[in-house]
Formats: C-alpha cells, structure tokens, sequence
C-alpha cells in the first residue's frame, strides 16, 4: 500500500511523465536557425507523413511532408507570377475581363480611395468604368485579376481599397492574391499518406532549405519541430551506462521511444 501524503502539505507524489519530462526537457534545443537546417540529412520517411532529419548543428528534427512542400510550392507560385517589386509579372496574365461587369457600390467615404489607390488596383488587373450617382459611386466592374487560373472578384477590390488606405499604401499583395496562392499551394502539395522513397525525402528537405520563410507554411503552421541534441543525448545515455555499470537504477525507469533510442545510442 502506498503511504499517505504527510498532512498539511500540498506537495504530491510527481508522475513519472512528470519525472520522465524533466529529464529530457534540457535535451531538447530551444531553436532551430536556418544556419543549423543547412545540410539537413533526410532520413527514412515516418508515417507516411514526416521525413526526420539530422541537421548539421547535430540535432534531430523532423518535418511535416504536407506543409514543408506547401511552403516550397507557394514560393515556387509566387516566383512565377509575382517579380522581384512585389508586382505582377507581365507575362503572369493577371487580368481576365468579365462576360457580365460585377457592380460594386463605393459609400461616399470610400470613392476617394478609388481615385487614390486606382492605379495600384489596375497594375494587380482590375478594370471598372464609374457610374457616378449620389453619396459616393456606383462601379461596374469590367475585369478582375487572375491568379494561377483563378478570379478575383469586385469585392476583393473594395478590400484592397481599403488595406491600402490602412497602409497609407504599402499593403503589398492584395488578400485576394495572398488567398489565391495559399490554396493552390496547398492543394499542389504533397498529402498525409503519400509515400517518399529516401531520393525525394533529400529533395524536399532540401527545397526547403532554400526557400525565404522555410519553418512555417503557407498557413503558418511549423514546417520542422526539432526534437533533441544528439550530443546531450549521447550524454545522456552515457550517464545511464555509468549507472547500470555500478549497479545503481536508472534515475528514470524509460521506456517508449525515448528509451529505445537511449538503449540504440548505448549498442552503437
């Protein structure tokens, strides 16, 4: 039976995750910088979903396969049909016209930024004719930007307008294109469940090294979740060597993964 807790104390008994957990905390890296990803070693494919690497500042990360191409592929769109200045490319074919012109309605406070912001919207690939009318205009729509064979829409400019009046102008790429972009990637993406022999696990790690914002996806979700120090680990399995030589238990009875790569580390 275990013994009860001492009366007037509110310490309890500490689980073993909790033990286990405190002693694999200081294993695991604070960061992973883009300086350590570089020369990133793919390893066996996990899941069918993850590829764990060895990076070269030695710690053992893995990446998610979806959102790591995600990454690759929006990248890969943008380069395609947006240039270095952060517009449309010229042969991008970014404006479509419309069998039917969409309406749209500017209130009176929102005309003005027609005329202010006008010509950004039509290097993205809007075109509209104004109608005039009383407390701000009525627009019609004529052409609408295309992006990677998909349409904006007139309310995609009236959100543009307004963005580019928060950002007195700097508001970079319309959401509409941001949203377009993000999809396609997405859907272009290599899928949970979809096998990666060890030549294309290398390449898209290494793809991924190369692209500008390579440790989140499209979506912002973490592309590499690195796990833990090779070297301390080695350390560590060490010190549990040195215990078992003397005849002293472990700190932490492991087991799990963690303890089958503890006792990996101790055989090689």
């Amino acid at each position: 039976m275990m013994p009860a807790a001492a009366s007037g104390t509110s310490e309890s008994v500490p689980s073993l995750e909790t033990l286990e957990a405190a002693v694999f905390a200081p294993l695991r890296p604070k960061v992973l910088d883009r300086e350590g990803f570089y020369g990133a070693r793919a390893l066996a494919q996990v899941d069918l979903k993850f590829v764990p690497i060895v990076c070269s500042n030695g710690v053992l990360a893995v990446v998610d396969q979806h959102a790591a191409d995600e990454r690759v592929c929006l990248e890969r769109l943008r380069r395609k049909l947006i240039g270095d200045d952060g517009w449309p490319r010229d042969d991008a074919g970014a404006c479509m016209a419309l069998t039917t012109p969409q309406p749209l309605r500017l209130a009176a406070d929102e005309a003005p930024l027609l005329d202010a912001y006008g010509a950004a919207a039509a290097a993205w690939g809007w075109r509209w004719a104004v109608r005039g009318g009383t407390n701000g205009c009525d627009v019609d729509v004529t052409h609408v930007p295309l992006i990677a064979h998909r349409a904006l829409t007139s309310t995609d400019l009236r959100v543009y307008l307004h963005r580019m009046a928060e950002t007195r102008g700097g508001a970079g790429m319309p959401e509409g294109v941001t949203r377009v972009l993000n999809s396609v990637a997405c859907r272009s993406a290599i899928m949970f469940g979809d096998e990666l022999g060890p030549s294309r696990a290398q390449q898209l790690v290494d793809e991924l090294q190369q692209t500008q914002m390579c440790f989140v996806c499209a979506h912002g979700r973490p592309t590499t979740v690195p796990l833990v120090d090779l070297s301390l680990l080695r350390k560590a399995a060490a010190a549990q060597a040195a215990q078992r030589a003397v005849g002293r238990p472990e700190v932490v009875p492991l087991g799990g993964l963690k303890g089958r790569l503890l006792e990996a580390l101790q055989r090689s």
